[in-house]
């Protein structure tokens, strides 16, 4: 705010409407003429919906009171479901059909379980148990419709990966990918037929690799110069490869490859004050939508609709704490199903729509 005047400005008060909590630098002392103080407003939303609002200014100007108009939509969900599980780990989720939700998590046995909903979440068929002895959370995603594909790290710090395509009634037997990994890995499929994952090294580093071959050959890994302090995410659109990442400072960074990963972006930092790994979807040319649990163990998102040039303001996902990262798929345009492990281990989901 500048004062246009010849004699100082006196600002006794700034309005903070409500979900429009704000600070400033201008109350503390009179403005001089020519010169600025600073208003910083957050959208901080506490349910779904759209908010107008007017930001009152109280002021010794001739008026004696400026009005600003803000607006804001708040990120909601429509239903929100506490699924009976035990889950040793975070959740992994993706969309193998139509109105389709596949959901793996680690049990406290160190085995997969599996279950999936046909009609976007409504019902669930229960959990199918996968043998396995993993050490940390799995990644999904679906490479052709109809099929499952799992990825996890076993006791040697290697990838193991598997998948079913009959709904979890059988799946084939793990298939070693040599690594010496110290993350959960995180998986997408950019093309039919095409798995591609991301896991962190021993050097902290990003590691990627490919297959197109319905798992049974994995190109040699890639390394992304990062250095990564959790989980990563990686999602796909129109061919390109956006991966995410936690780093030293607790913030999100983001790099994206266009060329089937050959080459990566420099990494560009989101603001943010993460306590774990971040998730990440996309339903649509240029969309984005991440998700990250703060250190309040709330679920923020924010979202970009230009391909990551531009990030909109963190949100509240509000009656949604969890014991560990986030899980998102989009099943449809306009729609993006989040899932986590609750405060008590169970599985909880929400089917959310910003619109």
């Amino acid at each position: 705010m500048k004062n246009t005047g010849n004699a100082d400005l006196v600002i006794s008060a700034v309005g903070s409407p409500t979900d429009f909590p704000q600070t400033n630098t201008c109350t503390s002392a009179a403005v001089p003429a020519d010169q600025t103080c600073t208003i910083t407003v957050k959208f901080a939303p506490t349910a779904a919906g759209q908010r107008n609002v007017l930001l009152t200014i109280t002021d010794n100007g001739i008026s004696g009171q400026e009005q600003v108009f803000m607006s804001g939509t708040g990120f909601g969900a429509s239903v929100f479901q506490r699924l009976s599980a035990n889950m040793s780990s975070a959740p992994s989720v993706a969309s193998s059909g139509p109105s389709r939700l596949d959901v793996v998590a680690r049990g406290q046995d160190m085995a997969l379980y599996y279950q999936y909903s046909t009609d976007g979440g409504l019902n669930w068929n229960g959990w199918n148990r996968i043998p396995a002895n993993m050490t940390s959370a799995p990644a999904v995603t679906s490479s052709q419709p109809g099929r499952v594909d799992v990825v996890a790290r076993g006791s040697d710090n290697a990838l193991y990966y598997t998948y079913t395509i009959d709904n979890g009634a059988h799946w084939v037997y793990w298939q070693r990918i040599a690594a010496n990994t110290t993350s959960a890995p995180a998986v997408t499929s950019s093309a039919a037929g095409r798995i591609d994952l991301v896991v962190r090294g021993t050097d902290n580093a990003l590691y990627y690799t490919y297959t197109t071959d319905g798992g049974a050959h994995w190109v040699y890994w890639q390394r992304i110069a990062a250095t990564v302090t959790a989980d990563p995410s990686i999602t796909s659109w129109g061919g390109r490869l956006d991966a995410f990442v936690r780093g030293t400072d607790n913030a999100l960074y983001h790099t994206w490859s266009t060329d089937g990963g050959k080459t990566w972006a420099y990494w560009q930092r989101i603001s943010a004050n993460m306590a774990a790994g971040p998730a990440s979807a996309t339903w649509g040319q240029g969309r984005l939508d991440v998700f990250a649990v703060g250190r309040d163990s709330n679920t923020y998102h924010t979202w970009s609709t230009d391909g990551a040039t531009t990030w909109h303001y963190w949100e509240l996902v509000g009656g949604f704490p969890l014991s560990s990262n986030a899980a998102a798929v989009s099943r449809s345009a306009y729609h993006v199903d989040l899932f986590g492990r609750g405060p008590d281990k169970a599985l909880d989901y929400d089917y959310l729509n910003p619109f």
